[in-house]
């Protein structure tokens, strides 16, 4: 009944035990609403959803100037030496990988030239299609 009373569910309602009796003889709502006004029973407040962390997030600066219009430097000057040669390496093995696939060139081959690509002895895909030519003649 003190949960009708006060409008909220059985679960938030809480209880005074030292003072049972007065409990047990609270038949009506008006008692109820008299052992509400004497602190017998009370609620327990709700528990909300917690904005910490959005909270913490606002302090944090925002990512800015990360646009086309926001850098400076040629294209590859803002790559690092080890993304370029990664770049260039697998566009290679790429390549290997296509010729091998149709045919041109042996399993042997392919398993030479894959070797002085990764040993970085080769510019660009023309150098490495002019090595494998030179290889081929012999």
């Amino acid at each position: 009944m003190a949960s009708q009373v006060l409008g909220v569910g059985r679960n938030r309602i809480r209880f005074n035990e030292s003072a049972g009796d007065s409990l047990e003889d609270a038949i009506t709502r008006g008692n109820i609403r008299a052992l509400i006004k004497d602190g017998v029973i009370w609620t327990v407040q709700k528990k909300g959803i917690s904005r910490g962390r959005v909270r913490a997030a606002k302090r944090r600066p925002t990512k800015r100037g990360r646009t086309a219009g926001r850098r400076e430097g040629a294209k590859y000057s803002r790559t690092t030496k080890k993304e370029r040669w990664m770049l260039k390496v697998r566009a290679l093995r790429k390549r290997l990988k296509v010729l091998k696939d149709r045919g041109e060139i042996t399993n042997e081959l392919y398993w030479r030239t894959y070797r002085i690509v990764g040993g970085g002895q080769v510019r660009s895909i023309r150098h490495m299609n002019d090595m494998i030519k030179t290889s081929m003649k012999r």
